[in-house]
């Protein structure tokens, strides 16, 4: 397991904010840092991996693995369970931490999540994976005939 960087701000109750795709620690400097830490919260703000400061192992990377990287910043850092913010991606983190590990969550909060998928919404994302990649490899859907090999 690789390093994750994080940063803590404030004294309180901990709160670990884990951002969405490519998110970084920094971008919950302003506003959410600054509004929990005077409402009495300690910040533990999480660099995923491949962002920030944390390690970059090739892709892919799971949930899972990501939730993993996760809990253990929330077992070296946290005085006990915390409140656990999640925006985007970072939100499936949240709600894989608390399936994982519940006795390290006190809460979730989830910002601009995504709902369980509909079958009309799988055959829409499909229907838009086609369109841009096309079959093969190098595909012959949107994408290859704007970027022809």
């Amino acid at each position: 397991m690789g390093n994750i960087a994080h940063t803590e701000t404030g004294t309180g109750e901990d709160v670990a904010l884990i951002g969405g795709t490519g998110v970084t620690a920094g971008a919950w400097d302003l506003p959410f840092k600054p509004a929990l830490v005077q409402a009495g919260y300690r910040v533990i703000a999480v660099d995923s991996r491949g962002t920030g400061g944390s390690y970059t192992p090739p892709p892919p990377y799971s949930i899972a693995d990501m939730a993993r990287d996760t809990i253990d910043v929330i077992e070296s850092a946290a005085t006990g369970p915390c409140r656990v913010v999640g925006l985007s991606l970072g939100g499936f983190v949240a709600e894989e931490i608390s399936h994982q590990r519940p006795d390290l969550v006190r809460s979730v909060a989830l910002i601009a999540g995504a709902g369980r998928t509909t079958a009309y919404l799988r055959a829409k994302m499909l229907a838009e994976r086609e369109l841009f990649a096309g079959p093969g490899s190098r595909g012959s859907g949107l994408a290859a005939r704007r970027h022809p090999p």
